[in-house]
């Protein structure tokens, strides 16, 4: 089953608001934002939208990226231009080719551009511009408000990289609030160790290395390239009547209207807004949230109980576990036995499994794949039994939560695994 640790994203991020049709206010991009989505909201998108479709589309598309043995080669892809002196230069590479099945004449069947246009030439899909198009499109269709995306793509990122990269993106192998602090300087990040600013994290356009062990800001700075090549790509395409459809970023005034756009014009990047242009920069807005301010990220697992957990288990994981604190509440030790919680000494050796006391994702997987139906899961903190609870939704297995006052079983239903 597919990891629904990043759901809570969901009711977390920021989405941008265009307008108040209430009120008839219309905004540029940057200028209003929704902070987050209350529950409510989520289920009346989740209902009306096609949200859960959209973020199945962006998991495959993140999948890919993250799988992708050298980041390295995506960036230069995505980064080359090609200047009037190099006209002559990889004139196959950066051709646009008419699609087949358009309705609508275009200038010409093929057009040599200034950008390579071929993102299957470095392990992507050809037609990634049509995906992200059709990912972002899936969760807007119908929709008015606030941009409904950035719930798609949050429930996203889990789905495509696991839960065990996913915890290193979040907290970085390190306790809740001590997310290591990074600054860009030139195209490197630095970090403190020993008490000296010193380079810890290579450039993506040098760094041969895949998507595990990357940080927000690194997924933010690759699709930020992203954006900008597939706005190259849909602005050509639109420019040569390869695309027959588009909408302006914002209401355009008069002058707007008479100074930017023209026929045979190639549209401006700060007015022009197609299905793909708006999906990836949903997705780099979304990334750059994330590297922004990455603690405010840590410790929404709670909202995984509210999303994906019913209301039965959710009271018996609060009454045995606590309920949501502050970070520090996080790592708050749960000592075994008496008014706490059932003795773990009574289990037998075989049937513990305790949890992994580290932040790291590798720990955690190994461990995860170590567990059985009928085995006692060993919890000492809150941190451990929220994502226990994560990673067995993803096992065909039933989830019991042992009371306070009562005892594990000595020989567990191999259908269930017990807390």
């Amino acid at each position: 089953m597919a990891c629904h640790a990043s759901m809570p994203l969901a009711l977390h991020l920021r989405s941008l608001v265009k307008g108040n049709a209430f009120t008839n206010e219309h905004y540029k991009p940057g200028e209003m934002y929704q902070e987050g989505r209350t529950l409510e909201s989520f289920a009346f998108l989740d209902q009306r939208s096609g949200r859960a479709d959209s973020t199945l589309l962006f998991a495959s598309i993140f999948r890919i990226f993250y799988e992708h043995p050298d980041w390295s080669q995506l960036h230069t892809f995505f980064t080359k231009r090609y200047t009037r002196r190099q006209m002559l230069v990889d004139r196959a590479a950066r051709t646009l080719v008419a699609p087949e099945d358009d309705l609508h004449p275009p200038r010409s069947k093929k057009v040599v551009t200034n950008f390579l246009t071929d993102p299957s030439s470095v392990g992507l899909p050809k037609d990634l511009a049509q995906k992200l198009g059709a990912a972002g499109k899936a969760v807007r269709a119908g929709i008015i408000g606030p941009d409904p995306q950035p719930a798609a793509i949050g429930p996203a990122i889990s789905i495509a990289v696991g839960a065990g990269a996913y915890m290193e993106l979040v907290y970085a192998g390190k306790p809740p609030g001590m997310y290591p602090e990074l600054q860009r300087i030139g195209p490197d990040l630095y970090g403190w160790r020993d008490g000296k600013l010193r380079p810890v994290i290579t450039a993506t356009a040098t760094a041969k290395r895949g998507g595990r062990g990357r940080v927000w800001e690194e997924w933010a700075e690759l699709w930020t390239v992203v954006a900008e090549w597939v706005y190259e790509h849909d602005s050509t395409s639109l420019e040569n009547l390869y695309l027959n459809h588009h909408t302006y970023k914002y209401r355009l005034s008069d002058e707007e209207r008479r100074t930017k756009i023209g026929y045979s014009r190639k549209l401006p990047r700060d007015i022009l807004a197609t299905d793909a242009i708006d999906a990836a920069d949903a997705v780099r807005d979304v990334f750059a949230q994330l590297a922004a301010n990455p603690i405010k990220f840590q410790g929404i697992e709670w909202g995984f109980l509210e999303l994906l957990v019913g209301d039965e288990v959710q009271e018996e994981f609060y009454s045995r576990f606590g309920r949501k604190g502050n970070l520090e509440g996080l790592t708050r030790r749960i000592a075994p036995g008496g008014l706490n919680g059932p003795d773990y000494s009574e289990v037998s050796s075989v049937m513990l499994k305790r949890c992994p006391d580290t932040f790291n994702g590798l720990d955690w997987e190994s461990w995860f794949l170590s567990i059985d139906g009928g085995d006692v899961v060993g919890v000492h903190t809150p941190f451990q039994a929220l994502w226990v609870m994560i990673l067995l939704r993803q096992l065909p297995v039933n989830i019991e939560i042992v009371g306070k006052g009562d005892k594990f079983p000595k020989h567990g239903d191999p259908d269930t695994v017990y807390l």
